[in-house]
């Protein structure tokens, strides 16, 4: 359900029921979020991967896993382990694809044509 759907956007309702203006955007480009493939985090907060992908692709390599942070709300990326839930899944998945990522999954790195491919799509 959630791999059919990778663009519906949860936490809009909430900011409609507040906001009837409310437009669902990329906080980190502040683009529509249905230009490009997009990424929800476990805190339901919706981003375009190549947007977060970049964001912490650019943190020092020492960046300790509880530094990957949502940009709206502080959440950590990488969902706890004991996490069971089709968002986690779907976000472990994309975030295996990539070396910053899967170091904070607990996972041995890829080669670089393999982390390279990964931050591609």
């Amino acid at each position: 359900m959630v791999t059919n759907h990778p663009k519906c956007i949860i936490q809009s309702y909430l900011q409609c029921l507040q906001d009837s203006n409310y437009n669902p955007i990329c906080e980190i480009c502040t683009k529509g979020l249905s230009e490009g493939e997009c990424i929800r985090l476990t805190c339901y907060h919706v981003f375009h991967w190549e947007c977060a992908e970049s964001r912490y692709r650019a943190l020092p390599r020492t960046t300790a896993p509880a530094g990957y942070q949502c940009p709206s709300c502080a959440t950590p990326v990488f969902p706890p382990p004991n996490l069971v839930s089709p968002v986690a899944d779907v976000l472990r998945e994309k975030l295996a694809g990539v070396n910053w990522a899967r170091a904070g999954l607990g996972l041995p790195l890829l080669s670089d044509d393999q982390d390279m491919k990964g931050a591609a799509g």
